[in-house]
């Protein structure tokens, strides 16, 4: 306001004093912070170490080697920070401010690859490792502190898909930076890593000054999947400016590689285990019971019986457990007349009938005993029941190409019978990535269900997984059925 009394000029003072409101304003209501850039920086480091540790391979070092490039530019970021980590950063100097918003932009880039890739298992892994390169090789490569009013060239991005990402289809692709397209249309050259030119791309302007866009075909994707392309762009600044007048060239020469997928195809290998009953009949003989009848009276003969209960099979799987016939294990043997007669029940045995009178010496006047009338054997019990016996099938895997948006698989079940009853099943979804088994991608819990069929499902981030089981089978033969739905991961 010491202007405002040096002019004493009222106008000049509202002027002054709405262009000073402006920019506490738009310094105050800036939501991005130090601190904001940190934290989700760090956040992606922490994800992009978690997803190399699940996936493995090329991921992990890929992933390890975006992720200690991210470490190395937060360091340089908090070190320009200092003490300022809650200040918005449109207040800062333009090094840190611009450092800050370019690796927060990059993050931001990141994260949708990353988070593509959660949604989408390792159904395009390769689309993955292609998109971090060139995150590594471009926008990453290219953050460190740039002067001010220097071209630039920050990231790609094909239309329909995320940046940094590498259709198979080709398409048009937009190359964004910093004053990339004023006043003349750029050179564009593309070149193959081993320094032969494919071809010179005409340049068309895009949103901005800052952007321009360009063909790259399908056919150029096809024939160098799993090379890196360098996109070498030259911009034409002009060299003088004389009144408003451009006149002169003062090129400056960018390049941005890209790095096209490689052109292997994900399988995936699903193994299924199921388990049902089948009832079958059994006859079985039990052990021996004994039957011994004894008459030594001379008078008289006498009636007989005896009951035994045999033990019996159990166990959770048998029903109708019944006696359904006896043998003899040993005799009869018999002395004198007798009427014996073996019947059983479903649980017992009986033997029951007459004997007669011993043997005797009969007088008037006494008995004189000689021997007793008898009959001693041994029977074996004959049993029948039904057995419910469990049967574990575990088909040949089966390999399917990986699809999307979904992959359907159909693996067929070995089935002896179709019973009520309890059924169960499991299975895993192994990707398989040039013949060689990853981690599973899925590992269902064992479900239960009856004759009318056993369902799984289960959301895996972005994908969704349902797996049932029909058990009733045709021509001998039950069906798993699996399906994996997901995104199209940037393809």
């Amino acid at each position: 306001m010491k202007l405002c009394q040096r002019v004493r000029s009222a106008w000049v003072c509202s002027i002054f004093a709405f262009f000073l409101l402006h920019v506490q304003l738009s310094q105050a209501q800036d939501p991005l912070t130090g601190a904001l850039v940190i934290g989700e920086t760090q956040n992606l480091i922490g994800s992009l170490q978690t997803l190399g540790a699940s996936l493995g391979g090329n991921v992990s070092i890929v992933a390890g080697g975006v992720s200690g490039q991210l470490s190395g530019l937060l360091q340089q970021f908090q070190a320009a920070l200092g003490t300022n980590v809650n200040v918005p950063l449109n207040s800062l100097g333009l090094d840190v401010n611009n450092l800050g918003r370019q690796l927060h932009s990059t993050v931001g880039q990141i994260n949708q690859l990353v988070t593509l890739q959660r949604n989408c298992g390792v159904a395009n892994v390769n689309t993955l490792i292609a998109g971090l390169k060139n995150a590594a090789q471009g926008t990453l490569a290219n953050i460190p502190l740039i002067k001010a009013g220097e071209p630039h060239v920050d990231y790609f991005q094909f239309a329909g898909h995320n940046p940094d990402i590498v259709p198979a289809s080709g398409g048009r692709v937009t190359i964004s930076g910093y004053q990339l397209y004023v006043t003349s249309t750029p050179t564009v050259k593309l070149w193959d890593d081993s320094g032969h030119l494919i071809s010179a791309l005409n340049a068309d302007r895009a949103t901005s000054d800052d952007t321009f866009a360009v063909s790259i075909g399908g056919d150029v994707i096809s024939k160098y999947a799993g090379r890196t392309l360098l996109l070498d762009t030259t911009v034409h600044r002009p060299a003088h400016n004389v009144l408003g007048i451009h006149f002169g060239d003062d090129p400056v020469e960018l390049k941005l590689s890209l790095v096209i997928p490689s052109a292997f195809q994900t399988k995936y290998k699903v193994v299924a285990r199921a388990t049902y009953f089948c009832t079958q009949s059994q006859n079985v003989e039990l052990s021996a019971v004994g039957f011994a009848f004894s008459n030594r009276a001379c008078e008289s003969g006498t009636n007989v019986t005896d009951t035994k209960t045999p033990q019996m099979p159990s166990g959770p799987t048998l029903h109708n457990i019944a006696i359904v016939g006896t043998r003899f294990g040993s005799g009869p043997d018999i002395d004198n007349v007798t009427h014996i007669g073996v019947s059983f029940t479903a649980t017992q045995v009986t033997a029951a009938g007459f004997l007669d009178s011993a043997s005797c010496i009969n007088t008037p006047f006494s008995h004189s005993f000689l021997h007793d009338t008898h009959w001693n054997a041994t029977v074996i019990p004959q049993v029948r029941y039904d057995q419910a016996v469990e049967h574990d099938e575990e088909p040949a895997a089966v390999f399917v190409d990986a699809k999307l948006p979904t992959t359907n698989v159909n693996i067929p079940v070995p089935s002896q019978c179709f019973e009520p009853g309890t059924k169960t099943f499991s299975y895993q979804i192994i990707p398989v990535i040039n013949g060689v088994d990853q981690k599973p991608l899925y590992v269902s819990p064992q479900q239960s269900g009856s004759e009318h069929g056993v369902v799984d499902q289960a959301p895996l981030g972005g994908i969704t997984i349902n797996g049932q089981w029909n058990p009733n089978p045709v021509a001998g033969l039950s069906q798993v059925a699996v399906s994996i739905a997901a995104p199209s991961c940037g393809q």
